[in-house]
């Protein structure tokens, strides 16, 4: 039997529906959790909380990690895996909805001897399918990919919390933590991949990424582009002109960036 902990952050703008859906998921999963621990982020809406009193009540294997302000998602998830028992840890969003083998095939394919390992994901807007992103599964184009965007869906993936915990956690980079930590596990040799299946529902869709933009976004390009020359995975020039076009993407109207994300940067089958 392998042990593993979810861990799955939620906060006051989190929808109390979406969130019990993603509870439900989890529970409901082919491989059970050894362990759910769920970080409640400041405070939130009453619905919720009564939620999550419910939880630990009835299932012994949930415990609530209350912080009593929001601290945000970094120091949510760094606090979170502190308290994860297990060297697994599966992330879980608190308004994604997970397929019911998730859990089996991340673990099977970490038990081969991967670091990280995530998978493709479908977006929705509301109700209507926006697309899929999708993710490459070979470590060759994992690494290309890297360069110019970030490889990995993150509420698709489980990952060995030694590995993280040994690079000081997630980094504090706004809106690009996720991708911060994949350069470093990659920059130091994790074994990476992702899966070919769609393991993870995701609300948002090109809309919450045409919300993007400002002054952090900025900042965070800049991070982005440091770590990638830190740990030799981009050269000067290329990482130069990648971040002008990032940060040419960021500045453009609301509407032209939802049909980039929509027409161009997602997959429709």
């Amino acid at each position: 039997m392998t042990y593993f902990s979810v861990l799955i952050p939620v906060y006051h703008g989190d929808d109390f529906q979406k969130f019990k859906k993603a509870v439900d998921s989890i529970l409901n999963n082919s491989l059970q959790a050894t362990e759910i621990i769920i970080v409640r982020d400041g405070p939130v809406e009453y619905s919720v909380e009564r939620f999550l009193s419910t939880l630990e009540v009835k299932h012994n294997n949930i415990f609530i990690e209350r912080l009593e302000v929001n601290s945000g998602i970094v120091k949510a998830l760094n606090h979170g895996m502190s308290k994860c028992s297990h060297e697994y840890i599966i992330r879980a969003d608190a308004d994604d909805e997970n397929h019911k083998d998730r859990f089996r095939l991340i673990i099977q394919c970490l038990d081969t001897g991967y670091d990280l390992v995530g998978s493709q994901i479908l977006e929705l807007s509301g109700d209507v399918v926006v697309g899929k992103r999708k993710v490459p599964t070979k470590y060759e184009d994992i690494l290309n990919f890297l360069r110019y965007r970030n490889p990995f869906n993150h509420m698709s993936v489980g990952f060995r919390k030694s590995k993280v915990i040994a690079l000081g956690g997630y980094p504090d980079v706004f809106k690009k933590e996720d991708y911060a930590l994949w350069i470093k596990m990659i920059g130091t040799g994790a074994r990476v991949t992702n899966l070919s299946e769609t393991l993870v529902t995701v609300s948002g869709g090109a809309a919450m990424h045409a919300r993007r933009g400002g002054w952090k976004y900025l900042l965070s390009e800049i991070s982005i582009a440091r770590l990638l020359l830190k740990y030799e995975l981009q050269n000067t020039v290329m990482g130069v002109l990648t971040s002008g076009v990032r940060v040419l993407i960021l500045s453009i109207p609301t509407n032209l960036k939802k049909f980039l994300y929509s027409a161009v940067l997602r997959s429709k089958h």
